[in-house]
C-alpha cells in the first residue's frame, strides 16, 4: 500500500494585511515573553523584604518583614528594638494578630516570658532583657491558599501604652 502524500504548502497564500497582522502578533508575543523573562531575572517578580523604622519614647523600632511573599516559602521577619537606657524590668512588643494569619509560625526567638492577646494584638513580654539592643525573630513560611495580603503593625509597649509603632503591608503573589 502506497503512502498518501500530504501537502505542506498552504492552499492559499496570505494577503499582505493578514501576513502583517500575523507577523505583528508573533512579534508582540515574543516581546511579552522577553519582558517576563527580564522582569524575572531582575527580581521584580520574586519574593521581597522591606524594613520600616520609627522612634519614640526613647525607643527605636526597626521591623524587617516580607513585603512580597509566595506561598510555601520561608519568610524573613525580624524586629530590632534599641533603647540607650536599657529596657528595665520588662520589654513588651505588640503585633497585629490578624497579620500572622497568612503565615505558618514555626518558632519565636527568643521565647517570650509571657504572651497575651487583646483581640487585635498579640503582646509578647520578656523579663529584664539584657543590654540596650533586643532582637526578636520569627521562623515562618507563607501559607498556601488564596490571600491578597494584609496590613500589620508592631509596637513597643511601655507602661501599658504603645510608645512607638510601625505599620507595614505584605502583598501575596502566586
Amino acid at each position: 500500500m502506497a503512502a498518501e502524500s500530504v501537502r505542506t504548502v498552504p492552499r492559499e497564500s496570505l494577503g499582505d494585511t493578514s501576513a502583517r497582522r500575523a507577523r505583528n502578533w508573533r512579534r508582540g508575543g515574543v516581546a511579552a515573553l522577553i519582558g517576563i523573562v527580564a522582569l524575572s531575572l531582575s527580581g521584580i517578580l520574586g519574593q521581597r523584604t522591606s524594613t520600616v523604622v520609627a522612634s519614640g519614647g526613647g525607643y527605636r523600632l526597626a521591623v524587617t518583614y516580607p513585603s512580597v511573599v509566595r506561598p510555601g516559602l520561608d519568610v524573613r521577619w525580624n524586629v530590632l528594638v534599641t533603647n540607650p537606657n536599657g529596657f528595665g524590668k520588662t520589654l513588651s512588643l505588640a503585633f497585629s494578630r490578624h497579620y500572622f494569619d497568612i503565615f505558618d509560625l514555626n518558632s519565636v526567638r527568643p521565647d517570650a516570658d509571657s504572651a497575651t492577646s487583646t483581640g487585635t494584638s498579640i503582646i509578647y513580654s520578656w523579663n529584664s532583657p539584657p543590654g540596650r539592643v533586643f532582637e526578636f525573630a520569627l521562623d515562618a513560611y507563607a501559607e498556601y491558599g488564596e490571600h491578597v495580603g494584609l496590613d500589620g503593625f508592631s509596637s513597643v509597649v511601655a507602661q501599658g501604652r504603645q510608645v512607638v509603632t510601625v505599620s507595614y503591608h505584605t502583598r501575596w503573589v502566586p
